[in-house]
Parts: C-alpha cells; structure tokens; sequence
C-alpha cells in the first residue's frame, strides 16, 4: 500500500475519531458504557395515590378501596389500568445524556419538566421527571429527581402525564339493563308520555303500539350512556335544574326508580345530572334525542 494511501486512511480515521468525540460532548459525554434504565413495575393494587406534576397544574389520583378520584372527582377505571400497564410494559430506556447542561435542551430541568410520583402506604414507590419527546416521537425523556443521567424510553406514558383534569374524569352517566326497565316517563317541555312494558311489548299512553326496533334503540342506548364532557367551574351560573327542558326517569316493574335525568339545554347540546348526583355531565343533541325521544318517533311504523 503508497505512502499517500495510508496518510489518506489515517486523516479519515481521525476525523472520525473528532466526530465521535463530538457528539459524545453533545450528548454530555459518557465515562463508562451506556447502562440501562427501567421504569418501576409499580402494580396498581400497591399503590394508593399517583401524583401527576405539571408547570400548569397538579392532578391527583386517589385510591378508596376499589374505586379512585381524580382531584376528587370519579375517575376512568379504564384511565388509571391503563397508566399501571404501561408501567409494565415501558421498554429498557437508553442513557443519552449524563451532563445538567443538556436538560435544557431536552426539556427535562427541574423547573419545567413534567412528572408523577406514586406513593403507598406512606412510600414513594416511583418518581421520575420527563422531558421532551425524542426524535421520531417515539421515545420519551426520563430521569430521576437529583440526578443528572437522562434517558430515552420507548413509552406512551407521557400522554398520561400530559392529561388534563377532564380526559381523567369518569365519563359513565349510566349502565340500565334493559331486561330490568319496565316503564319510562319522558318529558319535553309542556309534554309528556309514559312508555310501559306490556308482557313483551311496549306500548304508549291509550295502549298505543311501538316500533320495537325504536323501543330496542332507546334502551339500548341507556345501557351504556357516556357523557361527552363536563360542566366546568365557569359554566356553573349557565346551569339550571330547577326547571328541565326535558326529564326522564326509569322505572322496574315494582315502580322503583331505575335512573332519572334533569336537561338543561346549552350551546350545541345539554347539561344532564342524575337525581342523587352532583355531577354535571354534557352530551349532544344527538344523545339527548336518542335518550329522550319524541313519542312519535316511537309508534308503530304506519300509524
């Protein structure tokens, strides 16, 4: 091998040993190999308390034996096992960084990072800072409170993290077996009807008879009835259940109240509270018609 091609190959290799070297500053340098970083494993039934930290506001989950609030509101069920399993699911995360200069750029600084803590039974059982999402979005920034090493993880848990009060809330209004339903009184305004179960059909005041599928339609609804938001503090003076727009109350064959409903109508939709209840739910025109019909559009096709 030339003289001039050996020269050529040892420029080129010191050029990649600059380049190495750069980016290993820009990444905050590393002194010993890149070590992994695991997320704790917490089980939901180990904890009683999951703080979410944001420079906006604080979330709080609160455990009460099998249920949990958020800021003292019911919280999703489905939200909180779904935080807990990405808890286990979250992949090994890779050191990228070991140097308090880069947790500016990466979004992860004692002031303006995100993070949760979950605590129980008196016990920090996890506490971690995220950053900015990495780039390709699919990995996140992690490190640990008074540490320095940041991490990227291979995880969803930062849309958790960036979950408002609401997105966390309990949306269920109500779940009405439908076999369990006997009658139902619906008023709209200045009118109303009773819907009755007669053996197996349904029929409307003066024994009128019923579409069956419209009847399956509005029962069916009632067995899974989801809220589209909530009312929020500034929405309250808005609120007015002393005189409904509409009301329905469900009732079994003994004449027990099943469910009943107050509406209170409202910009593109209305506000529903349960009797009993204090929470102010909002759904649409569309599901306040399919829970609360005209007794028209319940007769029997023809008539």
């Amino acid at each position: 091998m030339s003289a001039d091609r050996l020269k050529q190959i040892a420029i080129a290799l010191a050029i990649l040993v600059l380049l190495w070297g750069a980016v290993e500053i820009l990444r905050g340098g590393f002194d010993e190999p890149a070590t992994d970083f695991e997320i704790p494993a917490v089980a939901m039934e180990d904890a009683d308390t999951v703080v979410f930290e944001r420079t906006q506001d604080t979330i709080v989950l609160a455990r009460h034996g099998d249920d949990w609030t958020v800021n003292g509101n019911r919280a999703s069920s489905s939200g909180v096992s779904d935080f807990f399993g990405l808890l286990e699911d979250a992949s090994p995360g890779q050191l990228i960084a070991q140097n308090a200069e880069t947790h500016r750029r990466l979004a992860i600084e004692d002031s303006t990072a995100r993070g949760f803590r979950i605590l129980g039974k008196g016990r920090t059982l996890a506490h971690l800072l995220l950053g900015k999402r990495a780039p390709g979005f699919r990995d996140t920034y992690f490190r640990r409170p008074g540490e320095d090493r940041v991490y990227a993880v291979r995880t969803t848990l930062s849309t958790y993290v960036d979950r408002g009060l609401q997105d966390w809330r309990d949306r269920t209004i109500a779940r009405v077996d439908a076999d369990g339903v006997a009658s139902a009184e619906i008023h709209l305004g200045g009118r109303s009807y009773v819907l009755r179960r007669e053996g197996d059909k349904w029929q409307l005041p003066g024994g009128e008879a019923t579409d069956s599928a419209a009847v399956a339609r509005l029962l069916d609804a009632y067995e899974s009835l989801d809220a589209t938001g909530f009312r929020r503090p500034e929405e309250e003076v808005s609120v007015d259940f002393d005189r409904p727009d509409r009301l329905v109350a469900l009732r079994d064959a003994a004449g027990a109240t099943l469910l009943e409903l107050a509406f209170d109508s409202t910009t593109g939709g209305f506000w529903v509270r349960k009797t009993g209840d204090s929470t102010v739910f909002r759904i649409s025109n569309f599901v306040a018609n399919r829970i609360a019909p005209t007794d028209s559009t319940l007769r029997e096709r023809g008539q």
